[in-house]
């Protein structure tokens, strides 16, 4: 199925170019008259796509094949135009004339298989089935589509459907299913197609992964190192941890040595038991248990699994120098 941006804005159409995997851009040419160049705009806007479809106007088949052969004259390859042409009886005619003539031709306003019937023995390259205007209008627009394929499939005709106007990304997924030939997509649905729970779910856990098995602690633990001692209140390892960013301390006693540590989980349930009072005491007046630690060489993995084992969010980090630091689950992720 080939797959065209549908756009009239120039900031995405050159977004369209950057891709490098699309067949070629659908606009309207009406939308882009406003600029006094015009012409030049479109040799602009045609340059790096493989093909791009114009839309070009008249009341006869004349006028249609002449404006056809203008757009020749600034510089635009015949190879690379499609030429949309509104279904009637004189665009019909003036397809079946620029086939011949070597342009691609595609035939929209198509709302019936009776038109997409004449497009197709007219040999339109493309016949155009724009999806929301149909709904608008009280159509369904996929049983017309459903139709068309299948006569072109039980005709032989070397037409493709095109299908347009698409504003749900998940009718992509039904025109695929029903076999269309080409859709053309706008940027707010086509950056989209990608997207997918489980795909970002399991991206997100392979980065995880290996994130854990290849980085060690020493490259993601924060810079500070806050410590309290033994002596100190409440209230002063409060303010370390503040100054720090993290949400414990390192306890040490007098010799430098670690005794525990201080989070603020502690914190709060001291204030629970004996409310604000308890920001006078002293550490030493607290009950530690043995703090965790981890060498700053260890992977993160190792890391992850005492924080997960222990159920605790900080974990000491060590040297031979001895506490360099503190690793904070939130560090991992």
């Amino acid at each position: 199925m080939e797959l065209f941006l549908e756009s009239n804005l120039l900031e995405e159409i050159e977004w369209g170019k950057s891709l490098g995997f699309l067949n070629g851009l659908s606009n309207n040419y009406n939308l882009i008259k406003q600029h006094e160049d015009v012409d030049s705009l479109l040799l602009k806007i045609a340059y790096g796509y493989d093909k791009i479809f114009i839309e070009i106007h008249g009341d006869t088949c004349e006028e249609l094949i002449h404006e056809a052969h203008r757009l020749l004259s600034f510089g635009l390859e015949k190879e690379q135009i499609i030429l949309r042409v509104a279904s009637s009886l004189e665009g019909i005619k003036a397809c079946n004339t620029l086939i011949v003539d070597g342009f691609d031709v595609s035939i929209f306003m198509v709302y019936n298989l009776q038109q997409a019937y004449l497009a197709m023995h007219a040999n339109a390259t493309y016949i155009e089935i724009a999806i929301n205007d149909l709904l608008q209008q009280g159509f369904d627009g996929m049983q017309l589509l459903e139709q068309s394929i299948e006569a072109i499939d039980y005709y032989g005709y070397d037409s493709k459907i095109l299908f347009t106007n698409i504003n749900h990304k998940e009718s992509i997924q039904r025109a695929l299913q029903l076999g269309v030939h080409a859709v053309a997509v706008p940027k707010h649905i086509l950056v989209h197609l990608a997207d997918n729970a489980f795909t970002k779910t399991g991206k997100q856990e392979n980065t995880r992964t290996m994130r854990l098995s290849t980085l060690r602690v020493k490259d993601v633990m924060k810079k500070s190192n806050p410590t309290i001692h033994l002596n100190d209140t409440i209230l002063e390892a409060v303010v370390q941890m503040s100054q720090g960013g993290m949400g414990a301390v390192a306890v040490l006693n007098e010799k430098e040595e670690l005794v525990g540590v201080f989070t603020d989980g502690d914190l709060r349930r001291q204030l629970q038991q004996s409310g604000k009072d308890i920001l006078s005491k002293k550490l030493s007046e607290l009950v530690f248990k043995q703090p965790s630690t981890i060498d700053a060489n260890a992977f993160l993995v190792e890391a992850y699994s005492i924080l997960k084992d222990k159920r605790i969010d900080n974990i000491l980090v060590t040297d031979t120098n001895g506490l360099i630091g503190m690793l904070d689950i939130q560090d991992i992720d």
